[in-house]
């Protein structure tokens, strides 16, 4: 009886191996290395995935950084044995301005499935048949709505600027803030001393607005390779959502993502600029 038990589980796991369900939102970036436009080669790229049986459909998202430059475009394909290819097919949305011009091009899209450690990611390749691309798709699953229609652009605020506003019960909703004062080791995630004192007056601020919710954001800069920096930025963000967490915020209040090198504020041409983009900043998404 114990040898069909242990037969039976290991057939239950093998089955559910094969039956893993990839509907939802994944977020992460997008490189397109023959891109022309200078500021940078990596973008912010998201699926908004639905799956039945093999087959799967759904969204996809473009967007250049931290700017009103962005394409929703819709996909088909398929997802077996933790292989996922995906065709878009169709344009829904599209923005260009600031006088920029960005070939958004319909994809093919091959993705490899992997889950470690509480972690689902999905690393590919893509192509077109217009002249762009090759390159490469790096992805987590992502607890964020998908957009299919506004810009992801959003105000910056000073800390002290933040605080005012909402002081004067004025909307923070869509505002960003930049905790420059929140370091880390050079390739490293673990959080320095001096990073705890302003996460303990952003604990205060969300303690005295019990309704604000915030999405933690990592950055990095362009230096190493982009899966590398999307995961660093990743665990950068988690740590600081970890921290808020021990200090008796409600993980229902806190999301968290990384971007990796996919939006800079600065150039990465100068270590400057590099320093301004490995950054770990904040978005509120509900007041």
């Amino acid at each position: 009886m114990k040898k069909v038990l242990l037969i039976f589980a290991f057939i239950l796991s093998v089955g559910m191996s094969y039956a893993q369900n990839v509907t939802g939102n994944w977020q992460g970036i997008l490189t397109h290395p023959n891109d022309t436009i200078g500021f940078t080669d990596n973008y912010a790229f998201w699926l908004n995935i639905e799956q039945e049986g093999d087959s799967i459909y759904g969204q996809s998202r473009i967007e250049l950084a931290n700017s009103k430059n962005f394409s929703v475009m819709h996909f088909k394909g398929t997802f077996k044995n933790k292989h996922l290819d995906i065709v878009e097919t169709a344009w829904e949305e599209s923005h260009m301005g600031e006088g920029i011009f960005i070939n958004w091009c319909l994809k093919r899209m091959s993705f490899i499935y992997h889950w470690e450690d509480s972690t689902e990611t999905m690393r590919g390749i893509w192509s077109s048949n217009k002249e762009c691309g090759p390159g490469e798709v790096f992805l987590h699953r992502s607890a964020v709505e998908f957009s299919n229609r506004t810009s992801q652009s959003h105000e910056y605020l000073s800390f002290k600027d933040l605080k005012q506003r909402l002081r004067q019960e004025e909307s923070v909703v869509n505002t960003k803030v930049v905790l420059s004062k929140v370091t880390f080791e050079a390739d490293q995630y673990k959080l320095l001393p001096e990073s705890r004192p302003i996460l303990k007056e952003l604990k205060d601020i969300m303690v005295a607005h019990p309704t604000l919710k915030i999405n933690i954001l990592g950055h990095t800069g362009n230096i190493g390779h982009d899966q590398y920096n999307l995961t660093l930025s990743l665990e950068r963000a988690r740590i600081v959502k970890d921290y808020l967490e021990k200090l008796g915020i409600q993980e229902s209040r806190i999301h968290y993502h990384g971007f990796g090198e996919s939006r800079p504020i600065a150039t990465n041409s100068t270590e400057e600029g590099r320093k301004k983009n490995r950054r770990i900043e904040f978005e509120v998404i509900a007041q």
